[in-house]
């Protein structure tokens, strides 16, 4: 069982490995639901990790629908990312009536290696149509779907993960991620068929300003909790 930590700085990133995460997705600004990290946090979190990083490209806050500047900024971003050795992205661009915008995930795929696979995000969860959703993101190359299974948290759409899952799950890997904690893993883990999770496992750094960071204690009861539940099986 792959564990994802969703974490938003370099001090995150040794955090969630010491703490027994299994891969990272690293942005940053995850009080806005995560932003791209700079090249240098990525640059410097393959140094200091062994564990595998996904890129994340996001060029700002907000909904899914990008300008086209925008969207050019992510062509480059992951360009960058792949040259300094990203081999597996998490995006996803919306268009304006809430389909999987196929033409510009190609696209952006294309920006990179035919060695690269592709997550996307839960811009999923605000789609208009989740099967619709689905089979496009297997169409377009997607390899896995991070999705709570709509705008609430994980625990609140635990059917739709389920259909999802059973529809598609051959085709497509699909990750709960959204709400997660170590109060009800458990149940997650007993209700779904799973190869993979995700979490941030944040809590809220005093400051001048507040910022979240990787809360070390809630990681590591919840990577006991799915270890001791794998070995139960």
């Amino acid at each position: 069982m792959e564990i994802e930590v969703c974490v938003s700085s370099i001090e995150d990133v040794v955090t969630a490995e010491k703490a027994g995460a299994t891969r990272i997705e690293l942005c940053t600004a995850m009080e806005v639901l995560g932003v791209t990290p700079t090249i240098s946090n990525y640059i410097k979190a393959k140094e200091i990790s062994n564990l595998p990083i996904l890129a994340y490209i996001r060029p700002r806050a907000g909904g899914f629908v990008y300008s086209d500047l925008e969207f050019e900024i992510m062509k480059m971003d992951a360009k960058l990312f792949y040259e300094h050795g990203a081999r597996e992205f998490v995006f996803g661009i919306l268009t304006e009536d809430h389909q999987i915008d196929q033409t510009r995930t190609r696209e952006l795929m294309d920006v990179v290696g035919q060695d690269c696979k592709f997550v996307i995000h839960k811009a999923f969860d605000y789609v208009r149509d989740f099967d619709e959703a689905a089979q496009a993101c297997i169409a377009v190359g997607f390899h896995r779907i991070l999705t709570a299974g709509g705008p609430k948290g994980t625990l609140d759409q635990l059917d739709v993960l389920k259909h999802l899952i059973s529809t598609y799950g051959d085709a497509i890997e699909i990750m709960p991620g959204g709400g997660i904690v170590a109060s009800n893993i458990e149940e997650v883990l007993d209700t779904l068929p799973l190869t993979s999770v995700h979490l941030s496992a944040k809590m809220m750094k005093e400051d001048t300003f507040d910022y979240v960071i990787t809360d070390f204690e809630h990681l590591q009861q919840v990577v006991t909790i799915v270890n001791d539940h794998q070995k139960q099986r």
